[in-house]
């Protein structure tokens, strides 16, 4: 008797068997569909990390959108999309030229150039965009079309151009403003000099009547008056269009600042004011332009003398520490108030009227100190409480105002003294 191993057997004859042809033709469709999937996903993936709108047609009707496509719309899902026509989302008049450009990619097998036209959205709102389409071959001859949201290109463009059109008003109205002060400066000048000429003359006749005097000095005040204002215009004018520059030379701030305060004393007597200097250094070498110090000096210690009634102080102090060097012009005059303060340094706003009703002023003063003061790298801010003065403070960073090597340039000190004189007056002519 014989036996035989069945198990070995039939083994072996299991193996001896082939897959069917038709069996090894679903495997390959499988995996060939479950590739095609996973491809599709990772595409779709793909092509909404895009910043752009991409959508997906064949002969027009939508098949596929990606979410920034669903975001222009102003979609919630794609369910409100799928299968609509693209012409569903265009204006009428773009409807025969879709066409003709489908027709023309599907016969010619090439992509369309990119146009601009406008959209509608689901919400009916239109946008505008830049639209281009290829066809995609191995996808039964769907189109791709990439559309790109103008709008905000758009508005930075009119933006832009607003941009351009303020600039050029404003270069012509600070052209205009600089031509105008000329004109105006130069007969003003003229009366100035025939004015003060005139006073001359008056002067050895000691029988004139006082009455001409007095209208002699009203002229030259309302003068130097219109020549502060044009001063003021010009100077405006050229930081506007980056043309005011500063003439730096080393020279010692203590001493500049303290023949700019005492050059005022006679108009701080008239008003029967104290005035105080004080300085915790004598000597401080630094590297500016001594005219707009001198200019921003002026105007501020002119102010507190407008400011100020009768018997009060104006103190002027100076403090130099290891970080910066600060000036302090500090008045016991009518103050301004909290909600006043962050405007002042505006232009051509000026505090409370009624409140200022007998003092003269064109707005333009504080706005220039500052500007002037950021030249220099520094900066101007005011402490104040109604009723009970201001309290301006100038800083210097100690690094922007470190002397050079540059040397001195005096003035000479007959010119140096007409010239501080005549901007004195010029600087003091709204007080009254």
């Amino acid at each position: 008797m014989s036996y035989r191993n069945l198990s070995q057997s039939n083994s072996k004859k299991g193996s001896d068997k082939k897959p069917s042809p038709l069996n090894y033709e679903r495997v390959l469709r499988k995996k060939y569909e479950l590739s095609l999937r996973e491809t599709e996903e990772k595409n779709k993936k793909l092509l909404d990390l895009l910043p752009d709108s991409v959508f997906i047609h064949k002969y027009g009707v939508i098949t596929f959108m990606n979410s920034c496509g669903l975001s222009l719309l102003k979609a919630t899902s794609f369910k409100q999309i799928l299968g609509k026509n693209i012409k569903d989302f265009l204006t009428p008049d773009y409807h025969s030229l879709t066409d003709e450009r489908i027709a023309t990619m599907y016969s010619q097998k090439k992509s369309a150039p990119p146009i601009q036209r406008k959209i509608i959205a689901l919400d009916k709102t239109l946008i505008d965009v830049e639209v281009t389409s290829n066809v995609l071959n191995l996808c039964h001859n769907s189109i791709i079309t990439v559309v790109r949201d103008l709008s905000e290109r758009k508005n930075s463009i009119q933006k832009y151009k607003l941009l351009e059109e303020k600039l050029h008003y404003d270069n012509l109205k600070t052209e205009f403003f600089t031509n105008i002060s000329h004109e105006f400066k130069t007969p003003l000048n003229v009366i100035l000099s025939a004015v003060q000429m005139q006073d001359l003359l008056l002067a050895q006749d000691k029988n004139i009547n006082q009455n001409i005097l007095k209208y002699s000095k009203m002229i030259k005040q309302n003068s130097y008056r219109l020549i502060r204002l044009v001063n003021n215009i010009i100077d405006t004018s050229k930081i506007d269009s980056g043309y005011l520059s500063l003439h730096k030379i080393n020279c010692d701030i203590v001493k500049l600042i303290e023949d700019i305060t005492l050059s005022v004393v006679d108009y701080v007597e008239q008003k029967n004011l104290n005035l105080v200097f004080d300085t915790n250094i004598e000597e401080k070498t630094i590297s500016c332009d001594p005219d707009k110090i001198e200019r921003v000096m002026l105007n501020l210690l002119s102010n507190a003398v407008k400011f100020t009634d009768a018997n009060g102080s104006i103190f002027v102090t100076i403090m130099d520490s290891n970080d910066d060097l600060t000036i302090s012009i500090k008045d016991t005059g009518i103050g301004i108030s909290k909600e006043l303060q962050n405007t002042i340094f505006k232009r051509f706003i000026q505090v409370d009227e009624s409140l200022y009703r007998n003092t003269q002023g064109s707005g333009i003063g504080l706005s220039l100190v500052e500007s002037l003061i950021h030249l220099h790298g520094g900066s101007v801010s005011l402490e104040s409480k109604e009723g009970y003065g201001c309290n301006f403070f100038i800083t210097f960073p100690q690094d922007s105002i470190k002397a050079t090597e540059n040397i001195c340039e005096e003035k000479t000190e007959q010119n140096a003294s007409n010239s501080k004189i005549e901007t004195i007056h010029i600087e003091f002519s709204d007080i009254y």
